[in-house]
């Protein structure tokens, strides 16, 4: 996602792993090449009996246009238990 005009924004994400998904991985947002800290989640999912979500936010101060990115360290894919169903999400506010 590009982020155009400068600004502080509040942003968060959701990923929720189905009971089925298994994967370990860490989900972190980028803003350029640069990980925003606190925004690092860490997704340890070997139990294929529970669902689980993973989240994280981060508030920065943004100067000029950059691209926004939700990055995992490991390629995973899940699919949704039931036509839908929303398995991800990213909330972008402009305070």
């Amino acid at each position: 996602m590009k982020l155009l005009q400068p600004g502080v924004y509040c942003i968060r994400y959701l990923v929720l792993f189905p009971v089925a998904a298994r994967l370990s991985t860490v989900l972190s947002l980028h803003l350029g090449e640069q990980c925003l800290p606190g925004s690092v989640c860490h997704v340890d999912k070997e139990n294929p009996g529970q669902p689980f979500t993973a989240a994280g936010q981060v508030i920065l101060n943004l100067e000029e246009p950059a691209q926004l990115t939700l990055q995992s360290d490991k390629g995973f894919s899940i699919a949704a238990a039931a036509e839908g169903d929303t398995l991800a999400s990213l909330m972008v506010i402009r305070l």
